[in-house]
């Protein structure tokens, strides 16, 4: 994948900065890079002092890494300080949040980091669901109907409901709201309900997208690396937390022949359109077709399924920067029996009885690789339990 002659030149001339949250998609950054003694600068955002992190109590999190608080100004300030620093090598920054990605892109456009290579679309773009929803039909992909419901304007709740009838509300824009907050209205008094609680949640706009009927659910994880190659799996959703608009519990690897063609053509057409960097994109699957819920263009939560498999997928896209043969003979086999757990939502869907104990605990027990347990990591594992 990357021979030591290519590392020891890509880290004498570049400097890496991983910014993120403190959470499990900037885990298994840290992990991936640590592992392969790869320098690199670590700048987490959030409420907490760098030492009061969960990511930092990783053995593979630099310690001289630092944190701060969401607001734009923070951040920007922290990079800037960091490329000033650094100023004499090429600088990468690798992000691991929509948040991150959202000011990097913004303010610091001379640096590498994850995106388009065309002018347009820029991921801050198609953060927007509508516009992505837009973006998505012109590539000639299904997606469900969907509008942005503006709150400075009365809501006829009546009329929404006889234009979607079973709906899901969710925030327009994944960086400014939460994955929690996404709401389903089966009837006229649920979609009253819903804008209420987005209204109340001081939301100014929300979007609202019909609901799609399907057998279950998909994630299309990996990244396109510099050279145009593409490096993923599918990933088959078994249970997921929380029970309305959760991220996955437990999964296992999609092996249909017919649902992957499907899902690579998608993948072939996003790379056509220049992106660059990691991707987590959520499919439905109803018989044997495909429809597109969402994109992620970014390293989601997801990205341990693939580095626990034994790929480094961030290091691999940080070299295809600078070598045009990183992905060469990498092939993620997708009919071996691999499981991946979040070992944290398992455990939840048993406290909140989303599902039986036993067939949780049993998915616990089976599942081949964690979101948060290591082996080799056991202070940045035990962190997560505290």
């Amino acid at each position: 994948m990357i021979s030591e002659i290519q590392l020891e030149q890509l880290l004498s001339e570049y400097s890496i900065l991983v910014v993120g949250g403190d959470h499990y998609n900037t885990l298994a950054t840290v992990r991936c890079l640590g592992r392969a003694k790869v320098p690199f600068g670590l700048l987490l955002h959030g409420s907490r002092a760098f030492e009061a992190t969960r990511v930092s109590k990783s053995v593979y999190a630099p310690q001289d890494g630092i944190a701060v608080g969401d607001s734009e100004e923070s951040l920007v300030q922290a990079i800037s300080n960091w490329a000033e620093s650094n100023s004499q090598s090429k600088q990468i920054v690798y992000t691991c949040s929509d948040h991150a990605e959202r000011i990097v892109e913004q303010h610091f456009p001379q640096l590498l980091h994850p995106g388009f290579k065309k002018s347009e679309p820029r991921v801050l773009d198609l953060m927007n669901k509508r516009v992505q929803a837009d973006w998505a039909r012109a590539l000639d992909i299904e997606v469900a109907r969907e509008e942005v419901l503006d709150f400075s304007t009365e809501i006829n709740c009546e009329n929404v409901f006889k234009k979607y009838g079973h709906c899901i509300f969710k925030p327009v824009e994944s960086a400014l709201g939460a994955k929690a907050d996404i709401r389903f209205a089966e009837k006229e008094s649920d979609v009253e309900d819903c804008v209420s609680f987005f209204m109340g949640a001081n939301y100014t706009s929300i979007l609202v997208q019909q609901f799609v009927d399907f057998d279950y659910e998909l994630n299309a994880n990996g990244c396109v690396l510099g050279s145009g190659e593409i490096i993923w799996h599918l990933i088959k959703k078994e249970q997921i937390h929380p029970l309305q608009g959760g991220s996955l519990a437990y999964g296992v690897l999609e092996n249909r022949a017919e649902i992957r063609e499907q899902v690579q053509a998608f993948l072939d057409k996003v790379a056509d359109c220049g992106y660059c960097g990691p991707f987590d994109i959520e499919f439905f699957v109803k018989g044997n077709s495909v429809s597109l819920n969402e994109c992620n263009f970014r390293q989601s939560g997801l990205m341990f399924s693939i580095v626990e498999r034994g790929v480094p997928l961030p290091l691999m896209w940080i070299a295809s920067l600078a070598f045009e043969n990183v992905g060469e003979h990498v092939q993620l086999n997708s009919s071996h029996e691999e499981s991946f757990a979040n070992e944290r939502f398992l455990l939840a869907s048993i406290v909140k009885r989303e599902e039986k104990m036993a067939l949780a605990l049993k998915r616990l027990i089976k599942a081949k690789h964690y979101a948060y347990w290591a082996k080799d990591d056991l202070r940045g594992s035990i962190a997560w339990y505290r």
